[in-house]
């Protein structure tokens, strides 16, 4: 059964980091919305929560993990 069958999927994409993570997350966007998924507002509640990033300091990882414990709370 494809996407388009059972309905639109909720995702939320929210990134960090550096310029290829904004433009990996600008092709997540591109492709997610070819499938006809609903993107939604990261700060909500979704299906699916897509976080790119990469922990270069420990400033960004802590970020990341706050972003992950944000979005399971959810």
């Amino acid at each position: 059964m494809t996407l388009k069958e059972q309905g639109k999927k909720k995702i939320a994409v929210t990134t960090l980091g550096c310029k290829v993570n904004q433009f990996e997350s600008a092709a997540f966007l591109s492709e997610l919305t070819a499938r006809e998924v609903e993107l939604v507002p990261f700060s909500g509640p979704t299906e699916v929560y897509i976080i790119n990033t990469c922990v270069v300091t420990a400033r960004a990882g802590a970020q990341s993990r706050q972003l992950i414990r944000e979005a399971l709370q959810r």
